[in-house]
């Protein structure tokens, strides 16, 4: 989708996994910066926000809203965003955009084909995050299947209990490469991680459709207790 110029500008950062990202989407162009994640993420975070807005020719009062990758990811990372995004925006007193991590790689996937994405994300000790997106004409997303977290096995099992359709078109990214065998017909995207660029894009769609909120709000989203059940579970449990 198309930006329009006079949108106002948008910050995003995100440190969700190994590396420490910042985009800014202003007057219609995008500029990004990237350092190593980690320990100093924070310190990274501030040094790559200033570098992107003296580029553009910008302050920090100029910008309209600050968006950032609120998860799932790692766990300190998501909180080092969720909190450089909120000091940066009660100090500007403009609002906060949370976007999902495995809706930013649902965004980053490009398939014509697939209107149906699968994200992954490696999730650690054995257990990968998942969810289910549908894109919209507007550059949007809907999710279909909110992320949870489970063992590959498990996963896999609950994704395509979630796909009514079955799997065959649907767009897989991420980190595929944890689940050894897929169902015929799954089309296999990119691997690649998260990215602020499409963090600052998922939050231009957001903003226009209302969807800031204040920057006291500025929260990570953990997804480790949300374990998903497996068909005989839930069915078990009716």
């Amino acid at each position: 989708m198309s930006y329009e110029s006079s949108f106002p500008p948008i910050l995003a950062l995100d440190t969700s996994g190994s590396s420490t990202d910042v985009a800014l989407l202003a007057q219609g162009r995008l500029r990004e910066a990237h350092a190593l994640g980690g320990p100093e993420a924070s310190r990274h975070l501030l040094r790559l926000v200033t570098e992107v807005l003296d580029v553009s020719g910008l302050v920090l009062g100029h910008l309209g809203a600050i968006a950032y990758g609120a998860g799932p990811g790692a766990f300190t990372g998501i909180r080092t965003a969720a909190a450089v995004a909120l000091g940066l925006a009660v100090s500007i007193g403009c609002p906060v955009v949370p976007v999902g991590t495995l809706e930013a790689l649902a965004h980053d996937a490009q398939s014509a084909a697939s209107t149906r994405v699968v994200t992954l994300m490696d999730a650690r000790m054995g257990e990968i995050y998942a969810a289910i997106y549908a894109r919209r004409p507007d550059g949007g997303l809907d999710c279909l299947l909110e992320p949870f977290v489970a063992a590959p096995g498990v996963a896999i099992e609950v994704l395509g209990a979630n796909l009514p359709d079955g799997w065959r078109d649907v767009l897989v990214v991420g980190a595929h490469r944890l689940i050894a065998v897929w169902p015929e017909g799954v089309v296999m995207g990119s691997s690649a991680s998260v990215s602020a660029t499409a963090i600052a894009e998922l939050a231009a769609v957001k903003l226009a459709s209302g969807a800031a909120f204040p920057a006291e709000q500025a929260q990570p989203v953990y997804v480790r207790n949300k374990v998903a059940q497996t068909l005989a579970e839930r069915a078990a449990a009716q």
